[in-house]
C-alpha cells in the first residue's frame, strides 16, 4: 500500500469513521457465475442444440456471491440455475412461461412457431 503525503486529507480529523476498500486482486472482463449456480466443479449449461450439459470448471478469485469462472465456460453462455437434482444431461433447455412477461400486442409476429410443442413439452417435464 501507498500512501502519500499529497493525498486529500481536508476534513479528515482523529476519531472519525472511515469506510475503505482494499482491492487485492481484480480479473477485468472475466467470466462469473453466482454462487448457486456452481455446483460442486460443475455448472450446467445451454448447448447450442437448446440441451443442458454438465460442464466442469476451473475458477478464480470470488467476490461476495460471484466467482470467477477461468475455464469451462464463457461469458454470454447460458447457465441453468435452481432445482440441480432435476437436471440430467441432454434434456431440454425449458424457461418458465411468465406471463407478465408476454408482450400480447405482438404475438403475431410469432406465427411460425409450433406453440402446442412448446406447451406439451413444458408440462411433461414438471
Amino acid at each position: 500500500m501507498l500512501f502519500t503525503e499529497e493525498a486529500e486529507t481536508e476534513g479528515l480529523f482523529p476519531g472519525y469513521h472511515v469506510n475503505l476498500q482494499i482491492t487485492t486482486d481484480e480479473s477485468p472482463g472475466a467470466a462469473a457465475v453466482s454462487q448457486g449456480q456452481l455446483f460442486g466443479k460443475n455448472i450446467w449449461k445451454m448447448t447450442p442444440e437448446g440441451k443442458l450439459a454438465r460442464q466442469t470448471v476451473h475458477t478464480g478469485i470470488s467476490m461476495d456471491d460471484l466467482i470467477e469462472i477461468t475455464s469451462g465456460a464463457s461469458v454470454g453462455e447460458w447457465i441453468a440455475t435452481k432445482d440441480h437434482g432435476q437436471f440430467r444431461e441432454d434434456t431440454g433447455f425449458i424457461t418458465p412461461l411468465k406471463m407478465g412477461d408476454i408482450e400480447w400486442k405482438q404475438l403475431g409476429k410469432y406465427d411460425n412457431v409450433n406453440w402446442r410443442r412448446y406447451i406439451v413439452t413444458g408440462l411433461l417435464a414438471r
